[in-house]
This record gives C-alpha cells, structure tokens and sequence, in this order.
C-alpha cells in the first residue's frame, strides 16, 4: 500500500485536475453520460466527498462510520436534486472546502485502516480505502467525459 501522504497528494493533484475541466472545458459542454451531463456528474462528486468527510471524521472522534442510507443510484439522484440552483463555482468551491478537510482529516488519524465508510449491502472502506477510491472515481469520470466531448 502507498504511503498516506502520496495517496492524499494523488488526490488532491487529481481533484484539482477534475475541476480544471469541470470549470474550463467541461462549463460549456453538453456532453451527457447516460442521464448526467457536466454539472451532475460535479454534484455526484460533491456528495462522495461530503460522505468521506463525515465518515473520517466521525471515526477520528470516536464515533462509528458513514452509513450510506440507500443504494447508490437513489443517493445520486437525491443529493443532484438537492443541489439545483447552485453554480458549478458554487459546487467546485465546496469540492475545494471538502478536499481541504479530507487531507487534513486523514492525515491527522491515528489509524487511517480504520472503517470509515459502509454501503447499504454492507460493503465498507477504510479513510485511505476511501482516498484511493476517490482518486480513481473522479479520472474516470473526468475522462469519460472529456473523451465523449
């Protein structure tokens, strides 16, 4: 397994590569991936990151993990409907508070191997699971996107 530090610095290299498109060439695209375009796809990501956020810090003070309260689909579609209205600088300046707080959370656990997240089937993940997943979560997208654009 890759040292803490280098996973958090991946992803923070990776976020911020994300919403360079997402606020440059991604703004103005109409490219939609399956019923999400552009700005659905930047409210999904808000949500993942606000979901590992609550979950790391919730372990570090001592209570027990993020519970994911329904399937992933149906938390998708939840959490973009409840973010209508906002801007994609609205959304990227969360992405950005979030990120910030995520590093600083993981780095500063005592055990980051520690369950801080658990899906409805029951699949869970550690903090450094968690930035790992992240990571390769938001590439993907960002690179469906781009490539269908």
């Amino acid at each position: 397994m890759s040292d803490r530090n280098e996973l958090i610095e991946r992803l923070e290299s990776t976020v911020d590569s994300g919403l360079g498109y997402f606020l440059g060439p991604g703004r103005s695209s109409d490219v939609k991936i399956g019923d999400w375009g552009v700005w659905e796809v930047l409210c999904h990501m808000v949500y993942w990151h606000q979901a590992t956020v609550s979950g790391v810090e919730a372990v570090a003070a001592g209570a027990g993990p993020y519970l994911i309260d329904g399937e992933t689909d149906e938390v998708n579609d939840r959490f973009i409907a409840s973010m209508a209205g906002r801007s994609s600088d609205e959304l990227a300046e969360e992405i950005r508070g979030l990120q910030s707080k995520l590093s600083s959370a993981v780095r500063q656990m005592s055990d980051p191997a520690a369950t801080v997240f658990i899906r409805q089937s029951g699949a869970s993940a550690s903090a450094l699971d968690r930035v790992e997943q992240i990571t390769r979560h938001w590439q993907s997208h960002v690179d469906e996107l781009a490539s269908a654009g």
